[in-house]
């Protein structure tokens, strides 16, 4: 690694915080560090330790080699992120989140590369040149659109998809269910050098969970040239929200497999309207000529909720926008949903809550085979790989109980590892 001199380095630190517009006192919030250490620092007046450059690396987006080299861009990768999506409320928090991901997705995908592994070659993530949407019915159409060409391109038919983040991840995305501050359901990283990764609030409801994954996934189709997406209860009439939304209603729920479920359950379609889910409201947009009224019950969201593996909002928003409900009758239905839709998931059966992870599977399992490879080929510490494990909010302990389930006891504590592996 090449050298600066400490006033360089106290520049570069100085840049770095500013460019993703951060005080000297939110530093001192966000790490442990004593009163007045990062101005001393950025002054040239106090040696920065190395675990502290690493976390700073860290906070500001990027890799603690890049304030070593000979030329440095002053721009944080997480610039275009917080200039144009967000508030200073909610910087702080979220930077510190973004970079450690971040971090997490340069790591493996170092590591992927040097143990050659192939990132599923033969399904790669489709890349959309979408026009901005002109409206909210251009958003609805253009979300619509993609989820059947995409549904169509993974050949998923009618049926509900049964893993999720499993079906990302073979797509090249990576997912992972995380703490995410209040007001923001998921973040999707769009660094060029990183593989897209897309993160999504841990615990509650797994359907919440699954829309909010298949949301993400529509800003990796249709909006990777714009930089980091953060998606955020404040932001729902954005066109590129609506249009997201529409994609994971439709690419979660197809119109002809909720038809033939409802027609499983001798509901009749009514035709003719549209709607548009703004997160505690359904808002209609279109409303022609009546068709066959439909008597859509509260338990009938449920179990359609249960089948696709959604939340009932989301089966609710689905059902008015396919012209099973009335618009007369929707406001009523709404509420009866809402004031009974738990205690009737309960009676029926449905199972709603889980860990954090568990409806995420495919995240950990990924995660930890490829450090057990690389621990098995002592391409990485131990130290290196558990410390990645808690990057991604993982408990070390199980990491540790699996290394010795795979017989790898004695993984060496420390190795000579790949420069930016360390």
């Amino acid at each position: 690694m090449a050298t600066v001199s400490p006033a360089v380095l106290a520049s570069r630190l100085r840049q770095s915080r500013e460019s993703v517009g951060l005080t000297q006192s939110q530093v001192e919030e966000q790490l442990p560090l004593p009163r007045n250490a990062r101005a001393q620092s950025e002054a040239g007046e106090r040696q920065v330790r190395s675990t502290e450059l690493h976390a700073l690396a860290q906070l500001y987006g990027r890799e603690m080699a890049e304030f070593f080299q000979p030329e440095f861009d002053s721009n944080s990768p997480l610039l275009a992120l917080f200039r144009e999506q967000l508030g200073a409320e909610l910087q702080p928090a979220l930077l510190q989140t973004a970079g450690r991901f971040l971090e997490l997705g340069r790591r493996l995908d170092r590591l992927e590369r040097d143990l050659r592994f192939a990132r599923h070659p033969s399904a790669p993530v489709a890349r959309e040149a979408a026009a901005e949407p002109r409206g909210i019915m251009d958003a609805v159409r253009q979300g619509e659109a993609l989820a059947d060409r995409e549904r169509g391109r993974l050949g998923l038919g009618t049926q509900p998809v049964a893993d999720l983040a499993e079906l990302l991840e073979t797509q090249g995305v990576r997912t992972l269910a995380a703490e995410l501050p209040e007001g923001v359901d998921g973040m999707t990283l769009h660094a060029p050098e990183i593989s897209p990764f897309v993160v999504v609030g841990a615990g509650g409801v797994i359907g919440r969970r699954r829309f909010s994954l298949a949301h993400e996934y529509a800003h990796v189709l249709l909006d990777r040239a714009r930089g980091w997406m953060v998606s955020r209860r404040e932001n729902q009439k954005d066109l590129r929200e609506v249009r997201a939304n529409a994609f994971a209603s439709s690419f979660l729920m197809p119109a002809a497999g909720v038809e033939e479920f409802m027609h499983g359950l001798g509901k009749p379609r009514r035709r003719n309207t549209s709607a548009v889910y703004e997160g505690d409201g359904l808002r209609s947009v279109r409303n022609t000529e009546p068709g066959e009224i439909s008597e859509v019950q509260a338990f009938d969201v449920v179990q359609l909720a249960a089948y696709f593996q959604v939340s009932r909002e989301a089966a609710l928003f689905r059902l008015a926008n396919l012209d099973f409900v009335k618009p007369g009758d929707r406001d009523g239905l709404q509420n009866q949903v809402r004031e009974r839709g738990a205690e009737l998931a309960r009676l029926m059966g449905v199972r709603e809550e889980v860990d954090g992870q568990e409806s995420m599977a495919a995240s950990r399992h990924r995660l930890f085979g490829l450090l057990l490879e690389a621990l098995r080929r002592e391409e990485v510490s131990r130290r290196w790989a558990l410390e990645s494990i808690r990057m991604a909010g993982f408990e070390a302990e199980d990491f540790e109980q699996a290394i010795e389930a795979a017989g790898l006891q004695d993984p060496p504590a420390d190795v000579l590892l790949p420069e930016g592996l360390l």
